[in-house]
């Protein structure tokens, strides 16, 4: 099925070329939301880390060699735990970025010798986001979006088809966006996200409390450490709530670029509307940047 996006389907005929209102919308959407995955991954690893890093404290606690290396391979059976619970997380990212990617390539001015692998790399990233959603609710209506996404995707790119196929690609994804981003929002909104978020800093304090107690001789550089952890989940959960926000913003901002690009006429309001949207984007970057 997701084989069709390799499909090379564009008609070169009776297309008008994107007026400059039109790529202004679609750059203002694309630039910010390209860099999804690293802020997704940036959430979900930094729990990940702060759960490694405090576990490793209290494993130092235990004098005892062999329940000292059984808490270890406990750990390390927890990252590998972390790492499948994150999976279909990011996956969603990279959906998104991917995407973002495509539309910048595709409004381009030029042909760029990188659309191939753009294509395929969006390919890829909704085929491993399907593989991972069996049970997940709207999983038959993405892989039936995608497949026609995938048709509408061509090589041999000319200017004159931009407007016409943009269009269509846009008006297509909206619903992806949109199922994708209620997706995203109700997992950051969860009790049980909030919860482990919650978890983890008790958990920290108890475990640097043991390891300190056990240890007496800790260095600043353990304290620093300590510290920088905490200030990590204070982002972490601050990052939680930025993305939910911004992914609300990227569902509407994306609604005003499908409207923007169906018009026949150019409205700077709506450049204007999707700029003022994705000024989120901005704090997520700062945010990220924190989590250390």
């Amino acid at each position: 099925m997701i084989k069709y996006l390799l499909i090379l389907s564009v008609l070169l005929q009776g297309c008008a070329t994107l007026t400059p209102s039109k790529k202004m919308a679609v750059k203002e959407f694309s630039i910010t939301t390209k860099d999804l995955p690293i802020y997704g991954e940036k959430f979900s690893q930094g729990i990940s880390d702060v759960r490694l890093k405090r576990s490793v404290y209290f494993a130092n606690t235990l004098s005892t060699p062999d329940i000292h290396i059984n808490e270890l391979d406990n750990i390390h059976t927890q990252e590998k735990i972390d790492a499948e619970n994150k999976k279909l997380f990011n996956a969603s990212f990279r959906v998104l970025g991917s995407y973002a990617n495509l539309l910048m390539i595709i409004s381009s001015n030029n042909y760029v010798n990188d659309y191939d692998s753009n294509v395929k790399q969006l390919s890829d990233d909704i085929q491993y986001f399907t593989s991972l959603t069996n049970n997940f609710e709207n999983s038959s209506k993405i892989i039936r979006i995608s497949e026609k996404i995938g048709l509408l995707i061509g090589k041999y790119y000319i200017s004159h088809s931009q407007n016409k196929e943009l269009t269509n690609i846009i008006n297509t994804s909206d619903t992806l966006i949109t199922i994708l981003s209620n997706n995203m929002i109700e997992y950051l909104e969860s009790e049980s996200l909030k919860t482990i978020i919650e978890n983890e800093n008790n958990m920290l304090r108890r475990n640097y409390l043991s390891f300190i107690q056990q240890k007496p001789t800790t260095t600043t550089i353990n304290d620093l450490e300590y510290i920088q952890l905490k200030r990590n989940l204070d982002n972490i959960n601050l990052l939680r709530r930025s993305l939910i926000t911004s992914m609300g913003n990227l569902k509407d901002a994306h609604n005003i670029l499908l409207k923007q690009m169906n018009s026949k006429n150019s409205n700077m309001d709506n450049i204007n509307q999707i700029k003022d949207l994705m000024k989120t984007f901005t704090e997520i970057n700062i945010i990220s940047k924190q989590i250390k």
